[in-house]
């Protein structure tokens, strides 16, 4: 990254749970993450593209309102844990 010349671009998505943001992120920027039926991001993942010469930093974001995140921090918040 230090050989870089020029600006380094951040982009992030988010939004709700299953709505296709990795396969999104994927096919804008030829990113790798993970895609398939019943698979969610778990936390935040990165990864690096260029594309006509410029470069980003793409960060694809757990989906908000997730039902299994729910009920793990309800659990873990819960006193008889």
């Amino acid at each position: 990254m230090n050989d870089i010349n020029g600006d380094i671009k951040i982009v992030g998505i988010i939004g709700r749970q299953s709505t296709d943001k990795s396969y999104l992120m994927n096919k804008i920027f030829r990113a790798r993450f993970a895609v398939s039926a019943g698979r969610s991001t778990d936390g935040i993942w990165m990864s690096y593209a260029v594309l006509e010469d410029t470069h980003f930093i793409v960060l694809d974001c757990e989906g908000l309102f997730s039902d299994q995140r729910t009920a793990t921090t309800k659990k873990s918040n819960s006193p008889h844990s």
